[in-house]
């Protein structure tokens, strides 16, 4: 179950049914525009896909902390995981310190680029986003 469409649906179809047929895997896909409220629909009916893409971390986070996903580690060795990525990637799929998932895709929301050279010229200083005084949400 999933929420992306178009192109990026058919791109991931193409990808699965190839590594399905080699692996004798009958896969049946669930994509919904309407994800959220799918998902809390097909849960609460106790109708819960094997494997959920979430579009976004806090509604995994959400139905995690419910007890109503299982922890990646039932299905993987997430401590192998861990030692493959960068540290703090799953942190975004943790929930009271287990694991129930990993992202595959992120995207940038706030970068700014700028001439370092002509705003040290300009006299100006960049205030980044780490200074503590700044709020984070």
């Amino acid at each position: 179950m999933y929420a992306f469409g178009s192109a990026q649906d058919t791109a991931f179809r193409k990808d699965t049914d190839a590594w399905s047929a080699k692996n004798g895997i009958k896969i049946n896909y669930i994509q919904s525009d309407s994800f959220e409220t799918l998902i809390q629909t097909k849960v609460a009916s106790g109708d819960l896909p094997d494997i959920a893409i979430f579009p976004q971390p806090g509604i995994l986070k959400s139905m995690a902390s419910k007890g109503k996903l299982a922890e990646l580690s039932t299905q993987v060795d997430v401590n192998s995981v861990k030692n493959d990525i960068l540290p703090g990637f799953l942190d975004a799929a943790t929930v009271s310190g287990k694991v129930y998932g990993a992202p595959i895709s992120m995207n940038v929301k706030s970068l700014y680029w700028y001439d370092k050279t002509a705003f040290a010229a300009a006299g100006l200083t960049v205030l980044a986003a780490i200074d503590k005084s700044w709020p984070t949400s």
